[in-house]
């Protein structure tokens, strides 16, 4: 049986929730950082080179494997980002490793990390 202070008790809890999450996703955004990687000063860019994601070809729980464009060649690789998920056409500056990608068979397929990007 539901007592007189149990619908009120639940309703406090309910406020109290979206409050949580209304105050985490303002701090969420807060964190994000004001300007593009394309506004990074020289010193920040040293070893990273500039990339657009050209076409995303599948979504993973681990991240996201993708066609970028190399912007100072117009080279198209094939590359994993392991932890990160970019949308189609976002431009990064990136530096990573190049490896053999088993799914594919190709042997040069550029594996980026979370440390290996500038973020937008």
């Amino acid at each position: 049986m539901i007592g007189p202070g149990t619908l009120g008790d639940f309703a406090g809890l309910v406020a109290g929730a979206c409050v949580a999450v209304y105050v985490a996703r303002d701090v969420q955004r807060r964190r994000r950082p004001k300007h593009s990687p394309l506004d990074a000063t020289p010193s920040q860019r040293v070893g990273y080179h500039p990339i657009r994601v050209k076409q995303v070809y599948q979504r993973a729980r681990t991240g996201t494997k993708a066609i970028v464009v190399w912007q100072e060649t117009g080279q198209r690789q094939d590359t994993w980002f392991e932890g990160t998920w970019p949308r189609q056409g976002t431009r990064l500056y990136v530096r990573g490793k190049v490896g053999y990608g088993p799914h594919n068979h190709n042997p040069s397929v550029l594996y980026l990390y979370p440390g290996d990007i500038i973020d937008p």
